[in-house]
């Protein structure tokens, strides 16, 4: 393959990953937004939009292995590719879980909730999809800081997890809120959480593709 051609197909893969991750941060942003305004409409859409997630992984991953087979790529390269390998797999896990939100929204939305009984989940919902877009943005502008802010900012997402499980059980005592609908915050507040995780994961990857070393 020639230099020049290898280059581009690089710069494709970068365009796949860039639109992946706008993929799935979409879909955080659509199925909170379900959750919010009781939309069974825009959730029913968020799950049928994971099959296009899924294939897009399926390209990029034959695209990388392309590049790492036809070619022997200097270290810079190769670490941007196998790191791209692996990316895209916890990329593809946060589309499930916003489709798995959207799951328990399409089931909720035929329950009597209020904007206000969410308390806490609403926050910790701005906070996930403000961790994948920041790391999606470290990848697109191959800055090493800000991949290394979103690893620090795992921590704020568990504190989240924590304060709305206390709201949970506080709601439940109080007879606040249905048996289910607690059950159901509770299951996207942990769907959430492990969204922060799998960016805090992509941003280490990052990391390590930019700087050759591990955070």
């Amino acid at each position: 393959m020639l230099r020049v051609n290898y280059d581009n197909q690089l710069n494709l893969l970068h365009e796949e990953i860039t639109t992946m991750g706008k993929m799935v941060t979409d879909a955080i942003n659509k199925s909170m937004d379900a959750l919010v305004n009781k939309n069974s409409e825009l959730a029913e859409e968020v799950i049928a939009g994971d099959k296009y997630v899924n294939s897009k992984e399926n390209d990029i991953e034959s695209l990388a292995l392309k590049l790492l087979l036809q070619e022997q790529p200097v270290a810079s390269d190769f670490r941007f590719v196998t790191s791209t390998l692996r990316m895209i797999t916890d990329l593809e896990r946060i589309g499930d879980q916003a489709a798995d939100i959207s799951f328990l929204n399409v089931k909720m939305s035929h329950r009597t909730y209020q904007k206000s009984d969410l308390g806490s989940l609403i926050e910790m919902g701005v906070m996930a999809e403000e961790m994948v877009e920041t790391v999606v943005k470290a990848y697109v502008d191959g800055d090493a800081d800000l991949a290394a802010s979103v690893i620090e900012m795992d921590d704020k997402i568990d504190e989240y997890f924590n304060r709305v499980r206390k709201e949970v059980i506080s709601d439940v005592k109080s007879d606040k809120f249905t048996t289910k609908n607690s059950l159901d915050i509770l299951m996207i507040a942990k769907y959430l959480e492990r969204i922060g995780d799998h960016a805090e994961n992509l941003a280490e990857k990052i990391y390590y593709s930019i700087t050759g070393e591990y955070k």
